[in-house]
């Protein structure tokens, strides 16, 4: 698909048609990623920044030990 780079106020703006967006679930205001490979420029969904439980521990070498944290005495009308 071939399309034109527009004026859009001072900066400049290409259009993403709705059968794209769709395709790739797009929507109004979503974050996209802009990168520049050689003379190719790559739109694509941005990284909202949450990981997964599994990445967030992936690097983690440590031995996991259980135990049980104190909170201290209640202060209001706890009920245990």
């Amino acid at each position: 698909m071939v399309t034109n780079i527009q004026n859009w106020g001072n900066s400049q703006g290409i259009r993403i048609p709705k059968s794209i967006m769709s395709e790739l679930k797009l929507t109004n205001g979503q974050p996209v990623e802009l990168v520049v490979e050689g003379d190719h420029l790559i739109i694509r969904k941005a990284d909202n920044g949450r990981k997964t439980i599994n990445e967030l521990f992936e690097n983690y070498t440590g031995d996991y030990v259980c135990s049980e944290v104190d909170w201290g005495e209640s202060v209001g009308n706890e009920v245990w």
